[in-house]
């Protein structure tokens, strides 16, 4: 899947991706085989009463995802307007691959939140690298990683900014 060099305006989730199926009993999830987002330009309009998933670009369960040189920005309409919200959330299980590099993120609360529910990758040789990433205003830190202990292995997470 490739999407680049889209402008989206006035939307509380910009670029969604991801994969599901319902079933009984928890298994195996579905996965997406290559994902590159890049160039886009995200224009979040956020209201006071805007509920459930907020974000600029959403990324679901992915063995391969590159997320490059997008740039979102966030408008707040309303004092009550103060929900949370990410430029670039990343939720489900990811295999060997995952660059996020030179994303523009202005006035959301977090950069990127990086949330792992399993790694079906081998333990060994990942490509992980979340660098050179700007969360202009974040009140957050610019890299949420959940859980924490996967954090040491990605390379580049101190080189993000806010």
């Amino acid at each position: 899947v490739r999407i680049s060099g889209n402008y989206i305006r006035d939307v509380v989730q910009g670029i969604h991706v991801g994969l599901s199926h319902r079933e009984l009993h928890r298994g195996t999830p579905d996965v997406i085989d290559r994902l590159a987002i890049s160039e886009n330009t995200v224009h979040i309009l956020l209201l006071n009463t805007n509920r459930g998933e907020r974000h600029a670009i959403f990324v679901g369960s992915c063995a391969s995802v590159s997320v490059t040189y997008n740039y979102a920005y966030l408008h707040r309409i309303g004092s009550n307007a103060m929900q949370a919200i990410e430029g670039l959330r990343l939720f489900g299980a990811f295999g060997r691959r995952i660059l996020i590099r030179g994303n523009h993120f202005a006035d959301f609360n977090n950069g990127i939140y990086l949330r792992i529910l399993t790694t079906y990758a081998a333990q060994t040789g990942l490509q992980w690298v979340i660098d050179d990433n700007f969360a202009e205003s974040a009140t957050g830190a610019v890299i949420n990683v959940d859980p924490l202990s996967f954090r040491s292995r990605i390379r580049g997470v101190m080189n993000n900014y806010a």
